[in-house]
């Protein structure tokens, strides 16, 4: 079923049965969000108990518990969990997908990963060499130190592409490029595996059930379920999204086009043109401007043909022209966002290269740079016949245009009225 059949088909409901849809919809993430058993209030309890436990074992053994031992104790099961912390997005149920959607970084990076590793290796990265005053710069330390600065370059990457457009059918995507992707995580799962392992090495107890132990599997567990508990509220808020759309649609009076769009972005992913919207809308108010730029240069050009041109209207064509080089930087800027978008798309699904969005689009960048060009020419041409005006005329002793023939016209600006120009234009400014 092509995708505008199946626009027909929802929208084509009626609107109890366009709701009722929608219902429909929000249960089913609901049922999909729930179906380990998990919910924010077990797993709010489950914290709490596990607070309470590793209070109780501090309380009750708070003379025998050694620090040292509990942080590499620790860092065996922490290690451990955020090697295979991933892995937990097995355990949700599989969804379709359109792999000729699109998503950005920012809808698939694991945020909520990257942070809980970054706060857990600054932890051990400050406390080990603080605790540990025999070994301050062990393995296990330094192995922290570079997870901590991995799982921070993960967050700034995240942050610096997340406009990126990549797979949608890819979760947990730090880089555009899969190769860089696999190696950042190879990287991240080595240190941390070297961490795992050389944490035994500075375990001096043999046993299960010394307190340090105890206290150490409190702290792994309330990490886990602070984890858990972020992830389902994650996945609350995809169900809430569609009683923003409901709401939207009974009492803001949204249309089902729109409604049907954004439930459709929210699951699959976007469109070609649904990704290039932004740019496209600022490339769409360039463009409806672009006639009136060009008539106000052809103006200029007009007026120096006909050698019609009153130095007092110089100051008014400078401007002018100065708006249209802002124009045009602008636009160039867009214009180049807009092909880099193009050319990731290009490069990430070659099949929609025939699309007829992207060939629209492919086409109004043909169009937008044709325009630009021609503006360019028209500015520069401008630009140049009014800089060769201001020269024959600009008063180099004091400023400005004068059309009377001076013999001072070429002598340098005295020091007295440099300063004094100076301070009027400090004056100007601070106005």
């Amino acid at each position: 079923m092509t995708e505008e059949k199946q626009y027909n088909r929802i929208t084509g409901l009626s609107d109890s049965e366009f709701l009722s849809f929608l219902y429909s919809e929000r249960d089913r993430e609901n049922n999909l969000r729930q179906f380990q058993g998990w919910n924010v209030w077990a797993l709010a309890g489950a914290i709490v108990t596990v607070c309470c436990a590793g209070y109780y074992i501090i309380k009750d053994n708070r003379t025998s518990i050694c620090f040292t031992q509990f942080l590499y104790c620790s860092s065996v099961f922490v290690a451990l969990i955020l090697c295979y912390m991933p892995v937990l997005s097995l355990l949700s149920k599989r969804r379709a997908y359109d792999y000729k959607k699109l998503r950005t970084i920012k809808e698939v990076s694991p945020n909520l990963y990257l942070m809980i590793g970054l706060l857990a290796s600054a932890f051990f990265a400050v406390l080990i060499p603080i605790v540990d005053k025999a070994m301050p710069w062990n393995i296990v330390s330094i192995c922290w130190m570079v997870s901590f600065l991995l799982f921070g370059c993960g967050r700034i990457v995240c942050g610096k592409n997340k406009d990126k457009i990549v797979h949608s059918y890819i979760e947990d995507r730090v880089f555009v490029s899969l190769v860089w992707e696999k190696a950042y995580f190879m990287l991240i799962g080595f240190f941390l595996v070297l961490a795992w392992i050389k944490s035994f090495r500075f375990l001096s107890f043999q046993e299960i059930g010394f307190s340090d132990f105890e206290l150490s599997v409190c702290f792994a567990a309330f990490i886990v379920l602070v984890y858990i508990l972020l992830k389902v509220i994650r996945s609350e808020n995809v169900a809430s999204r569609i009683d923003v759309l409901i709401d939207g649609y009974v009492y803001k009076g949204d249309s089902k086009e729109s409604i049907y769009r954004r439930l459709r972005i929210n699951k699959m992913g976007s469109t070609v043109l649904e990704s290039c919207a932004n740019e496209v809308d600022e490339l769409g108010r360039g463009i409806e401007v672009y006639k009136k730029k060009r008539q106000a240069l052809e103006k200029i050009e007009k007026a120096f043909e006909n050698s019609n041109v009153d130095i007092d209207e110089l100051k008014r064509y400078v401007s002018e022209i100065e708006e249209v080089n802002s124009y045009l930087k602008n636009i160039i800027e867009q214009a180049s966002k807009l092909g880099d978008k193009l050319s990731q798309i290009e490069k990430m699904v070659p099949e929609l290269k025939e699309d007829d969005d992207f060939k629209c689009l492919v086409s109004m960048l043909k169009d937008v740079n044709t325009c630009t060009e021609s503006l360019i020419k028209l500015s520069k041409s401008g630009s140049g016949k009014v800089m060769q005006m201001v020269k024959k005329y600009h008063c180099e002793k004091y400023g400005g245009l004068c059309v009377s023939d001076c013999e001072h016209r070429h002598e340098k600006m005295d020091f007295r009225y440099k300063v004094v120009r100076w301070v009027k234009l400090k004056l100007c400014k601070s106005k």
